[in-house]
């Protein structure tokens, strides 16, 4: 007699709203951005991270919309701001510590 395997997790059939994200980033030739985690997703990244993302609450209430659609290249031009803020920030820190233990 051939016996189930119970620690197997049944694979999860991807909800309607996690397959237009995905079609759409897809056929825009664009990104998934995680507007609360601040993090990029390729859309392939997103089909298998997506049971950890996405959340689906009572009466149908979902949270896809801090999920957009968005061009890497702009989001990379943008990361390199940040970067480039924190570093002058960071040397402005240094200076101050520098001088102080003058």
């Amino acid at each position: 007699m051939k016996r189930a395997n119970w620690r197997i997790k049944k694979e999860e059939v991807i909800p309607g709203a996690v397959k237009a994200i995905i079609m759409d980033a897809i056929l825009s030739n664009c990104w998934i951005f995680d507007l609360e985690g601040g993090k990029w997703y390729t859309p392939k990244d997103f089909e298998e991270a997506w049971p950890y993302l996405y959340k689906r609450g009572i009466r149908g209430m979902d949270n896809r919309k801090q999920f957009i659609i968005r061009d890497p290249k702009l989001g990379e031009e943008e990361e390199k701001k940040k970067l480039e803020s924190a570093i002058y920030q960071y040397k402005e820190f240094k200076k101050r510590v520098d001088a102080y233990f003058r």
